[in-house]
């Protein structure tokens, strides 16, 4: 349905379309992959036909107001996704990861700080992106990284640090 936008606009009674371009930029786009022989099945399998890896459909819709932006590739919606299963199942999962791979175990060693350094809350820090985003583009590590085990203060605890790194 998402692929198809540009012409669900054109559609529009006159008036309705013109507001609707006055806000919103429409990029519709292809991305292009090459998929080996190695991975065909797999693609097939996963993705239904690999035609649809090889040209996917990218929709970038921007309000023009507020210049917020949003992706849409319906062919993401198919990824592989590990998620699923009981509750044990999934603290399993997130155990395994974090064993394999705790990228920020020692996030003042391991991370950038931001040019006015970095702010410490109760349960958390942060750091700044190493690949910005934006001109500030910042994230706030958890002490615990669990992503399922913070509790209100820690939330609380968050939002201080992340109200005092828009201040700084």
């Amino acid at each position: 349905m998402i692929e198809t936008i540009t012409e669900q606009i054109a559609a529009l009674p006159a008036a309705l379309r013109a507001i609707c371009q006055h806000i919103y930029r429409i990029d519709v786009m292809t991305g292009r992959a090459v998929v080996p022989p190695s991975m065909e099945n797999w693609v097939a399998q996963q993705f239904g036909d690999a035609a649809l890896v090889r040209e996917q459909t990218i929709v970038k819709i921007t309000n023009r107001l507020t210049l917020e932006s949003a992706l849409f590739n319906p062919v993401r919606a198919r990824r592989p996704n590990a998620g699923g299963g009981d509750d044990a199942a999934i603290e399993r999962w997130i155990a395994l990861e974090l064993a394999a791979h705790d990228m920020f175990a020692d996030p003042e060693r391991a991370t950038t700080a931001d040019v006015f350094g970095r702010i410490r809350g109760r349960s958390c820090i942060t750091a700044s992106n190493v690949a910005k985003y934006d001109g500030w583009h910042g994230l706030i590590i958890f002490d615990d990284p669990h992503p399922l085990h913070p509790g209100a203060a820690e939330i609380a605890d968050f939002l201080d640090v992340a109200g005092r790194w828009f201040a700084a």
